[in-house]
C-alpha cells in the first residue's frame, strides 16, 4: 500500500476514534508499527494529530482539529 493510502485509513479512523496510540494504529491500519509510527508522525508534522502525554513510550495522540468542534465557543469581546 502507499503512503497515501494508509492516510486516508487513518483519517477516516480518526472520525471515529479521535484520540488514538501507534499500536492502535498500527491494528487498524493493518500494518507494521514503523509504517504506523511514520503516518502518525506525517498528521502531526501536518498538525492534525497533537501528542498529549509527553513521553517517549506509550503516547497518546488527539485529533486536535476535530475535538475542537466540541469544545465550547470562546466569547470575542468587541472593543468599544
Amino acid at each position: 500500500m502507499t503512503a497515501t493510502h494508509y492516510d486516508l485509513l487513518l483519517l477516516e479512523y480518526l472520525f471515529e476514534q479521535p484520540i488514538v496510540t501507534i499500536r492502535m494504529v498500527e491494528q487498524r491500519l493493518n500494518c507494521v508499527f514503523v509504517t504506523a509510527n511514520k503516518v502518525v508522525n506525517r498528521f502531526v508534522r501536518l498538525g492534525l494529530l497533537e501528542e498529549v502525554t509527553g513521553y517517549q513510550r506509550n503516547r497518546r495522540f488527539r485529533y486536535a482539529p476535530y475535538l475542537a468542534l466540541f469544545e465550547p465557543a470562546r466569547a470575542v469581546q468587541i472593543p468599544a
